[in-house]
């Protein structure tokens, strides 16, 4: 994800405020504590969901803070969260005129059903 962040600022040649929102339902097969933590150096706020059986420590190794991690029932209940993640990136009056990248990392592996992928 770093190389999106840094290409989207050159597009645009300024800093803005950058949000990367990972989706999984299951545990990581790779290690995500040292990638999340590149990012989050980079100035990149991390938001770790997790759906159903999702794992509660790479939630957090991904998210870097409690505070930024959710966990949820089913993907049905995703659309009951998005007010808290707006609510935490911005405020409607304190972002009414700054633009943000906002990337979204979902699990598309075969652990997600075509349903669950579409509902996410």
């Amino acid at each position: 994800m770093g190389p999106h962040f840094s290409r989207a600022m050159q597009t645009r040649g300024h800093e803005v405020p950058k949000y990367l929102i990972v989706i999984t339902d299951g545990e990581s097969t790779d290690n995500v504590m040292a990638p999340a933590k590149e990012l989050r150096q980079q100035g990149v706020t991390i938001f770790a969901i997790g759906v159903k059986d999702s794992n509660e420590a790479d939630l957090l190794d991904i998210a870097g803070d409690p505070k930024r991690t959710i966990q949820v029932n089913n993907f049905d209940a995703l659309k009951s969260i998005n007010e808290d993640i707006i609510t935490d990136i911005c405020t409607e009056d304190a972002c009414r005129d700054i633009q943000g990248d906002i990337f979204f990392l979902a699990d598309g592996s075969e652990s997600i059903s075509k349903d669950d992928f579409i509902q996410m």
